[in-house]
């Protein structure tokens, strides 16, 4: 799962306000300049290649130097430099470079962050962009609430996270269960949790984290959502975590801890707690992304197990919290066609799927982005990816600003409800409430 990470407005604008670390960022200026009016000088400043710079938040990305390479093999004369900074350092080297007026041409960003930008208008708006050759209607449709920001079209998704249901087939199997395709429905996960459990005190039915950041939307709000509930109400002036569907989505949770089936790794544990117990065959089921296929196979390959939707209380709804990096294109950029031009070889849709077969179903840090791209034979060739690549259709992802702020009472509720033993419906009218104050309190800045 990824780490999630917060910039408020306030830190935006106090990042926007200082000049520390603006000398750094020379080297990430355009390197095009404007030609003097000397023949010779002209003839010196067309040998140097005009570059572009994309940010990143990953690291030693293996795949990313690949396609800087090659977007240079196969452009002649122009060079595509990956900045990459760790986690929240690339929002505040963002945030400085653009307000200091030395910004790159490109980002690629955590989508849950798109929002935060896009309010400051740093973001452009890649409408009539998307709309040629399809490129809008083959991006998955988890990425709608992600990719439009007051009615602007401001990140392509470029690579996928998700979140699906993990289960341990020989437990289920040693524990009576017949039907090893996972649960469809909240009273399957019940019964099949509690069933895994009674084979004995050191095993466990049902894991999930609200510890981590980012764990519970990640982990949890797919059950909300799946169950009819929604994050914000329309328009967004505050959330709706005092709902049916998210009251019922808390009760599960919370009864499933309270009846044993979860350990206290659930609660107070790490997410690497969490991902033992069940990598060691000691738990029925794991909520998880598609980085586990990969682990498992390389680390755990003795572990059999299966993978679906995360089900709601009916047989049928089904959700998952869809994530990844988006590519956006900086509006004060120096470069606006060639960073156009990148932006479109970047998320070209045959790229994806090329690189992808060629590297056992992975694209850059997770799975492709759009439907052209992991297509029928994709799902053929890596079948464990296909239920994720089913919850990019059927997913969505939290869009807004403040969602990092909301975290915290988010995860403080379930606290209440699992360790101090607090009912449901008090602790989730208390996360409205605080929801809807920072909501309100976003809405006046």
């Amino acid at each position: 799962m990824r780490k999630l990470n917060h910039l408020s407005r306030r830190d935006f604008l106090k990042v926007a306000a200082t000049t520390t670390g603006l000398l750094s960022l020379a080297a990430c200026a355009p390197a095009v300049q404007p030609a003097a009016d000397s023949g010779a000088a002209a003839s010196q400043a067309s040998s140097v290649a005009q570059k572009l710079v994309m940010y990143t938040r990953l690291t030693d990305n293996a795949q990313l130097d690949m396609l800087a390479d090659r977007y240079a093999d196969e452009h002649s004369g122009i060079q595509l430099e990956v900045s990459s900074f760790d986690g929240r350092d690339m929002l505040t080297k963002l945030t400085t470079a653009v307000a200091g007026g030395l910004p790159p041409d490109l980002v690629m960003i955590d989508i849950a962050f798109t929002a935060q930008f896009a309010d400051r208008d740093v973001l452009m708006d890649l409408g009539d962009i998307v709309k040629e050759d399809d490129m809008q209607a083959d991006a998955f449709k988890g990425y709608e609430v992600g990719s439009i920001w007051n009615g602007k079209y401001i990140s392509y998704p470029m690579w996928s996270d998700c979140s699906a249901l993990y289960f341990n087939t020989k437990l289920l199997t040693e524990a009576g269960i017949t039907d090893l395709n996972g649960p469809k429905n909240w009273e399957a996960i019940k019964g099949q949790a509690s069933a895994v459990k009674d084979l004995g005190d050191d095993i466990w039915g049902f894991l999930t984290n609200v510890t981590s950041s980012g764990a519970t939307w990640f982990l949890w709000a797919p059950f909300m959502w799946a169950a009819g509930g929604k994050t914000f109400d329309d328009p967004i002036t505050g959330t709706q975590f005092d709902s049916r569907p998210a009251i019922d989505a808390a009760t599960l949770w919370v009864d499933m801890y309270k009846a044993g089936l979860s350990p206290a790794e659930s609660v107070s544990g790490t997410w690497g707690d969490v991902e033992g117990l069940f990598t060691s065959n000691k738990s029925g089921f794991l909520l998880s992304g598609p980085y586990m296929v990969d682990l498992m196979a390389s680390q755990f390959p003795e572990v059999e197990y299966g993978i679906t939707l995360i089900p709601g209380p009916e047989t049928g709804m089904t959700s998952s919290f869809v994530g990844g990096d988006g590519m956006s294109i900086i509006n004060a950029t120096a470069n606006k066609d060639a960073a156009v031009d990148a932006f479109k070889w970047l998320t070209n849709a045959n790229l994806m799927k090329e690189v992808a077969l060629a590297n056992n179903g992975r694209w850059i840090q997770g799975l492709p982005t759009r439907y052209s791209a992991a297509d029928q034979a994709y799902v053929e060739q890596f079948p464990k990816y296909e239920v994720f690549v089913n919850a990019l259709d059927v997913g969505t992802l939290v869009n807004h600003p403040a969602i990092f702020e909301i975290d915290k009472p988010l995860k403080l509720a379930f606290e209440k409800m699992m360790l101090e033993g607090m009912d449901v419906e008090s602790a989730m009218a208390e996360l409205d409430a605080a929801g809807d104050e920072i909501i309100a309190r976003y809405n006046s800045n």
